[in-house]
C-alpha cells in the first residue's frame, strides 16, 4: 500500500454512530496510520462490541491482503449505494458490519458456480473471504473450535479456496483430528503443489503417527520449498533423530540454529544429540543452555540473582559449594559420582535435593550437608548438579564409572535381610516411572506385558515398584511377585532392599541409576528414542558397568525386548546358581 503522509484525526469514539463510519472513511481513502489508532483505541473502550469487533476485521483484511481490498471496497461501495436514502449511517455501517461477522448466515443463500471460490460474485466472494479470515483470527486464538465452524461454512460453499482449506487443516490438526487435517490439506495440496505450510503439516500429520517414511518426505519436500525457515530445519532434525540418523539430524539443527528463530531449547535439544554421539566437549558445553530455561524458575532466578556465585571451575579449597538438583531423582544420582571429586578438591559441599534422597546421599558421602531447599544458604559458589561433568571437563575417555559410588549403613542392609529371605534367584523389578516425565509413555509399560518373564521357577521376583501393588493383584501375581512398596520409604531403603537382590530389572527411572550407582547387576529395558546417556546401539554405556541395555527396535513395541530379556534370563540363572555351588 502507498504510504501516505497522514495528520491526526481526532474523533470521539465514546459514540460509536459518528466514529466508526468516519473510520471506515479512512479505510477507503487509504488513511492507514490513523485507522491502525482509532481502530486499537476502540477495541479497547467497547471490548466485544460486535460493531467494532467487525471493523477490526475489516481492518485487518484490508492491511492484510492488498489483492483483495478492491473488491471489499467495491462491496462496501455497493451497499452503500443500495441503502443511499437511508439518512442513519450508523444503522448503515452497522448492517455492512454485522452482515459481514455473521457472514455464516448468508452462506446458505449463496449460488456459488460450480463450487468455485474464483467464480463467485462480488457479493459471495467477499462474504467468504470475510468468514476465511475470521476463520483465521480464532486459529490464531487458538480457538480450535470457532476457527473450524467459520472455515467449514467456506468449504461447504465452495472446495477451491486454498486459504480457507489451509487453515481449516491447521485447526483441525490443532483440535486433534488428524484424519480430517489430512483431507483437507491432500485438497489444499491439490490446488497449490508448491505450497511449503501443506508439505510441512502434512509432515507433522505422518509423524505423529509415527509414519517416518511420509513424515520425512513431507518435511524435505518442506525444506528444498524454503531452506532459509528454522521451521522446517528443526522438523528434518527431529525426525532423523528420532529414526537415529544422528549425524544427519545434527547437520539440520546446526542450520536451525543459525536462524532468527532458534531458542535456549532448540540449543538444549542440539546439546543431547551431541552428546548421544560421544562429543562430549561441544555437548556439555551447549547442555548449559537449560539455564537459560524459566521452566525451573527457582533455579533461573537464583543464577541471575547470583551470576558471580555461579561455580566455573574455580579452585574450591575452603570454600562452601552449594549443589541444586535441578532435574529428576535418576539424574541426581547420576551426577553424585562427581561429589567425591569436589570433595577431594577441598571444597564443602551443601547438596539441595528431594528429600527421598536424603538419608542415602548422607550416608555416601557423610562429610557433606543435605536440605530440600537453597534460597536461604550461604555459600561461595553455586553449581547445578548436571553441569558438573562440564565443569569438571569431563571426556569420553574419562567418565568416573567405579562403582559402587553410593552405599547405605548396615543396619539397614541388615533390616532388609530379614524381609528378602528366598534361596531363589532374586529379581527386583519396576515397569513404570513418573507420569510427569515428557517421555513417560514411551518408557513405561504395563505389568501385564512382562508377564511371560514371571514364569521361571528358579526365580523370586520383588517389585520394587511405587504404585504398583494393585496391577500385581489383577493379575493374580501375588504369589510370582513379592511387593516391597510399603517399606520403601526412601532411596536408601530401596538400596538396602537391592543388597539383597541378584538381579534388577527395570524401565529408565532412578531405580536403574540407583542399581548401577550400587554396582548391581541390572537389566534395563530401554526405549527406541534413548536418553542420551545410554547412546543408540549396543548393550554397555560409558556410565554404570555393571548395566545390560535392551532395546527397542521400533517405538513402544516392547513384545520382542520381552522374549530377548526372557531368552538371556534362563541361562542368566542357571549359570548364577552353578556359580554359587
Amino acid at each position: 500500500m502507498q504510504k501516505i503522509k497522514q495528520k491526526t484525526v481526532q474523533l470521539d469514539l465514546k459514540d460509536l454512530s459518528k466514529s466508526i463510519p468516519a473510520i471506515l472513511r479512512l479505510m477507503l481513502n487509504n488513511h492507514w496510520g490513523n485507522v491502525a489508532i482509532l481502530v486499537d483505541k476502540l477495541k479497547e473502550m467497547h471490548p466485544g462490541d460486535s460493531n467494532v469487533m467487525g471493523l477490526g476485521f475489516l481492518y485487518e483484511e484490508f492491511k492484510v491482503s492488498g489483492s483483495q481490498m478492491a473488491n471489499i471496497q467495491n462491496f462496501i461501495n455497493t451497499l452503500e449505494q443500495s441503502k443511499a436514502d437511508d439518512k442513519n449511517h450508523m444503522e448503515l455501517w452497522g448492517k455492512i458490519i454485522n452482515r459481514l461477522i455473521n457472514s455464516e448466515q448468508l452462506v446458505n443463500e449463496m449460488d456459488v458456480p460450480r463450487r468455485k471460490y474464483a467464480k463467485a460474485d462480488l457479493e459471495s466472494h467477499a462474504i467468504l473471504r470475510m468468514l476465511t479470515l475470521q476463520g483465521s483470527s480464532f486459529l490464531k486464538a487458538e480457538q480450535w473450535d470457532k476457527a473450524i465452524k467459520k472455515l467449514e461454512l467456506v468449504i461447504s460453499k465452495v472446495d477451491d479456496c486454498f486459504e480457507a482449506l489451509l487453515f481449516l487443516g491447521q485447526a483441525m490438526f490443532c483440535y486433534g483430528n488428524h484424519s480430517l487435517a489430512k483431507k483437507h490439506f491432500e485438497r489444499a495440496k491439490e490446488l497449490n503443489l508448491n505450497s511449503e505450510a501443506v508439505y510441512m503439516f502434512l509432515g507433522c500429520i505422518a509423524h505423529a503417527a509415527n509414519e517416518f517414511e511420509d513424515a520425512n518426505k513431507f518435511f524435505l519436500k518442506a525444506w528444498r520449498l524454503n531452506n532459509k525457515s528454522y521451521k522446517n530445519a528443526k522438523n528434518m532434525a527431529v525426525i532423523l533423530y528420532e529414526h537415529h540418523k544422528l549425524t544427519e539430524a545434527i547437520t539440520f539443527f546446526e542450520k536451525a540454529l543459525k536462524m532468527d528463530d532458534a531458542n535456549s531449547l532448540d540449543k538444549l535439544s542440539y546439546a543431547m544429540m551431541q552428546l548421544m554421539s560421544g562429543d562430549f566437549e561441544h555437548g556439555l558445553i551447549n547442555y548449559e543452555s537449560r539455564l537459560l530455561l524459566k521452566d525451573n524458575h527457582r533455579l533461573y532466578k537464583l543464577l541471575q540473582k547470583h551470576p558471580k556465585a555461579k561455580w566455573r571451575g574455580e579452585p574450591v579449597k575452603d570454600k562452601k559449594v552449594l549443589l541444586i538438583a535441578e532435574q529428576g531423582l535418576g539424574d541426581t544420582i547420576f551426577a553424585s559420582r562427581y561429589i567425591s571429586q569436589l570433595l577431594s578438591k577441598g571444597a564443602k559441599v551443601h547438596l539441595s535435593a528431594s528429600d527421598s534422597l536424603h538419608k542415602l546421599m548422607k550416608m555416601s558421602f557423610p562429610d557433606i550437608s543435605v536440605s530440600d531447599t537453597f534460597e536461604a544458604l550461604k555459600c561461595n559458589f553455586i553449581s547445578p548438579i548436571m553441569s558438573l561433568p562440564y565443569r569438571l571437563g569431563i571426556k569420553v575417555d574419562n567418565v568416573p564409572n567405579k562403582t559402587p559410588y553410593l552405599k547405605v549403613d548396615d543396619s539397614i542392609v541388615s533390616k532388609w535381610g530379614d524381609i528378602i529371605k528366598s534361596s531363589k534367584f532374586k529379581i527386583g523389578v519396576v515397569w513404570f516411572g513418573g507420569e510427569k516425565f515428557q517421555y513417560d509413555k514411551q518408557r513405561s509399560m504395563k505389568l501385564a506385558q512382562m508377564q511371560p518373564l514371571f514364569g521361571q521357577e528358579q526365580a523370586q521376583w520383588y517389585s520394587l515398584q511405587i504404585g504398583g501393588g494393585d496391577e500385581i493383584k489383577q493379575l493374580g501375581l501375588e504369589h510370582k511377585i513379592i511387593n516391597l512398596e510399603s517399606n520403601l520409604s526412601d532411596f536408601a531403603e530401596t538400596a538396602g532392599a537391592m543388597a539383597h537382590l541378584d538381579l534388577v530389572i527395570c524401565v529408565d527411572t532412578a531405580v536403574v541409576h540407583l542399581a548401577g550407582a550400587l554396582g548391581k547387576p541390572v537389566w534395563m529395558f530401554n526405549r527406541f528414542i534413548p536418553d542420551w546417556r545410554w547412546g543408540l546401539q549396543g548393550e554397555k554405556n560409558a556410565w554404570y558397568p555393571t548395566m545390560k541395555i535392551f532395546r527397542q527396535s521400533s517405538d513402544r513395541i516392547w513384545d520382542p525386548v520381552i522374549q530377548n530379556v526372557r531368552d538371556n534370563l534362563d541361562p542368566h540363572i542357571v549359570a548364577m546358581h552353578k556359580h554359587s555351588q
